[in-house]
């Protein structure tokens, strides 16, 4: 009975491809995978029921039933946001806006808000601010009246500047809310454009910076 005979092992030259070497393989924890996508999910579903508009930008006190058992494959999505783990030094300047005030006051703004066109003069004035919160390192929020926009209450982001469309309140009041909670949250920066003198007061009753719309339209353009 004659021996089987050995397979015999490739040649270099049999290669279709010999000075490649083999691929490695993919060797992931597949169920640790799985579990960090169940929570990322989880955060991704309690982030979007938030009611409050604008928060992107504030600190998010983490609760104790927030965190997964398992820390170990979890990084936390907060340290992303504006103040989280962050020393107040370090801790980016807010600049709340009353929209439709400056565009009343700019010139090249001021002749769309007067004749109506006030679609136009709100995106001129947010094309400018996202140029000046990009070279000044400073978060942009602008406030307008939904009323008087005629549209609902909402938030939206546009390169960076969050807009917002107070529905609840006028943008006065929004805006003196909210002063008040990112000083509470530890925000050591925060200014208010505006040249409504009792919104100028209440402001810096908060413990804002004011700026008139004078200010920010010589700011913007320097």
């Amino acid at each position: 009975m004659g021996r089987s005979k050995k397979p015999q092992s490739p040649s270099p030259s049999s290669s279709p491809k010999g000075s490649e070497p083999t691929p490695p393989r993919i060797t992931s924890n597949v169920k640790q995978n799985l579990q960090f996508l169940k929570l990322w999910k989880e955060f991704q579903k309690r982030k979007s029921s938030t009611p409050k508009p604008a928060t992107s930008y504030r600190r998010k006190k983490a609760e104790k039933e927030d965190l997964p058992e398992d820390t170990e494959i979890y990084r936390d999505p907060t340290t992303t946001l504006y103040y989280t783990n962050q020393g107040l030094d370090n801790a980016v300047p807010v600049l709340l806006v009353d929209g439709y005030n400056v565009c009343g006051y700019w010139v090249k703004l001021k002749k769309h808000f007067t004749n109506g066109r006030l679609d136009v003069a709100r995106q001129k004035l947010i094309n400018e601010l996202v140029t000046f919160s990009m070279l000044r390192e400073v978060k942009v929020v602008v406030v307008f009246d939904a009323m008087m926009s005629g549209l609902p209450t909402h938030k939206e982001e546009f390169d960076g500047v969050d807009i917002v469309y107070s529905g609840e309140s006028c943008a006065d009041a929004w805006i003196e809310k909210e002063v008040v909670a990112l000083r509470e949250d530890g925000c050591p920066r925060v200014w208010v454009v505006t040249s409504d003198r009792i919104q100028q007061h209440a402001a810096h009753g908060a413990g804002a910076f004011v700026w008139s719309s004078k200010a920010l339209v010589s700011e913007v353009r320097n």
